[in-house]
């Protein structure tokens, strides 16, 4: 029976470790890889520097420009650092194409998310409007 128990504690923390070090190391690659200027039509405009807010009562913030990238065969961590839910949401770093080719804003967050400061969100779902 201890051995049961020491071996799910051990598993337990292997997995814990498993868990940090791969979004850990996949949040560096994806913001080295996907940060591709903006190349859509409504990049025109220039937002860099402006404020975001919400145009529903949440928005997505994630890591990379992209929705929940799963490369690997066993991989349980996406990219979703999590919801913002008040105005202001951030302000504008870059507009950025993302691997579904949409035009995404890579913010720094008005309030830090999950100890993140900066995250991506899609333009299509936040303004520069109040």
């Amino acid at each position: 029976m201890r051995n049961a128990v020491k071996y799910s504690i051990i598993g337990l923390l292997s997995l814990t470790a498993t868990i940090f070090i791969t979004r850990t190391v996949r949040r560096k690659v994806r913001k080295n890889k996907l940060d591709k200027p903006c190349r859509g039509k409504q990049c025109v405009e220039d937002v860099n520097g402006k404020l975001l807010y919400l145009v529903k009562s949440y928005v997505n913030v994630r890591d990379s420009a992209e929705v929940n990238n799963k490369d690997l065969p066993f991989d349980w961590v996406d990219n979703l650092i999590g919801e913002v839910t008040t105005n202001p949401i951030g302000r504008v770093i870059n507009q950025v194409t993302g691997s579904d080719n949409l035009n995404w804003y890579k913010i720094e967050l008005t309030q830090p998310l999950d100890g993140e400061t900066i995250g991506y969100v899609r333009e299509d779902v936040v303004s520069t409007n109040k």
